[in-house]
């Protein structure tokens, strides 16, 4: 039996530890799934564990609410909420902030890295219809399927940590540029 990648496994353990723990609960459930290859859906339950661990994800890190409260948020009529993956990859990147103070080709990186969510969302739940052609699934197709999606974790990640370090700059730049100009016109004044 071929295995997912555990390197990316252990990684994405590491990321999810934060954050509640059902999700490294979920994660390990859709892993085990995998392993069990006596199981003639094993594929069908990985993938179904990978949809939902990046939805409890984004409930997560991208509450409704939250998304709902910014100031660049358009609700989209085809959902119920209003609310899509989209917005929650774009909450999770920028939270409140509006995506025009991060440099474009970082927006233009969220907003392919939202595009590559829902299509790697469309590529798992084309698993979870169980069908004779996706139990005819071979076992390479599935393990690029499930590596592609924990890689995806992971660059969801490294895009939240790289906003939150240009979050950080930004503030660190334009503190300091106004404790100058405090200090210059007190200097100024004496």
């Amino acid at each position: 039996m071929n295995t997912l990648n555990r390197q990316n496994l252990d990684k994405l353990r590491q990321k999810l530890a934060p954050h509640p723990l059902h999700l490294g609960v979920i994660l390990d459930g859709a892993v085990a799934s995998f392993s069990d290859t006596a199981n003639s859906l094993r594929f069908t339950n990985t993938a179904t564990g990978l949809r939902e661990l990046l939805r409890e994800l984004f409930v997560a890190v991208s509450p409704d609410a939250s998304i709902q409260a910014c100031s660049w948020f358009t609700p989209d009529p085809s959902s119920q909420t209003g609310v899509t993956r989209r917005h929650r990859t774009l909450f999770a990147a920028y939270s409140y902030l509006d995506p025009q103070h991060f440099p474009t080709n970082f927006a233009s990186g969220v907003d392919t890295l939202a595009t590559q969510i829902g299509k790697q969302v469309g590529a798992l739940s084309a698993f979870t219809h169980v069908t004779k052609a996706t139990l005819a699934t071979p076992e390479q197709t599935a393990i690029a399927c499930f590596d592609s999606t924990v890689r995806l974790f992971l660059r969801l990640f490294d895009t939240i940590d790289s906003a939150r370090e240009h979050l950080r700059d930004a503030l660190q730049i334009e503190l300091q540029e106004r404790l100058s100009e405090i200090f210059g016109s007190l200097s100024s004044l004496q």
